[in-house]
């Protein structure tokens, strides 16, 4: 029995994201970005045949194919998270139709081992977080006080809502 080549394919979905190809040996094949056209209204469309035709080059192999599995951002409007979503569901159709193995993590499950990607902005909320976990454990009995009175708690909140939001848009 013949072996068939090991690819591990990465897709981030979005218009503006793309698709990248490792082999057996992690080494990087090539990486592309998602195939798109303007339609009549200016507008990005994903350019099916395209990204077909660039999957199929690998469908002899033994794929390994992780999607993102993406959902509603806070403050996204119903068109472009439906246009969003459609994207999720027509990356995984193609890969699926190649009997691809799938995977789909949450963003958060990858990024947080990616800390080098983050933005500025996103390490400083992340340290401002560890201060708090700080100053928290150190003061414990005026901040137990603060939660019951919610604004620390609420802080705690905004903060970790903030983070997981700016990871996503980056």
């Amino acid at each position: 029995m013949i072996k068939k080549k090991k690819y591990y394919i990465g897709v981030d979905i979005g218009f503006s994201g793309g698709i990248s190809v490792l082999d057996e040996n992690l080494d990087m094949i090539e990486s592309i970005r998602m195939p798109v056209y303007k339609n009549s209204k200016e507008k990005n469309e994903y350019d099916i045949p395209a990204i077909v035709s660039h999957l199929e080059k690998f469908s002899s192999g033994d794929v390994v194919c992780t999607i993102e599995r993406v959902s509603v951002r806070p403050n996204e409007g119903g068109v472009s998270s439906f246009r969003f979503g459609f994207g999720m569901g027509l990356l995984m159709g193609i890969a699926n139709s190649f009997k691809f193995k799938m995977y789909n993590p949450i963003p958060l499950s990858w990024k947080k081992e990616f800390i080098e990607l983050e933005s500025d902005e996103v390490h400083k909320i992340r340290l401002e977080m560890e201060k708090f976990k700080e100053d928290f454990k150190e003061s414990i009995g005026e901040i137990k006080e603060s939660i019951s009175n919610c604004t620390d708690k609420k802080n705690i909140k905004e903060l970790k809502l903030k983070e997981k939001n700016l990871k996503k848009d980056n």
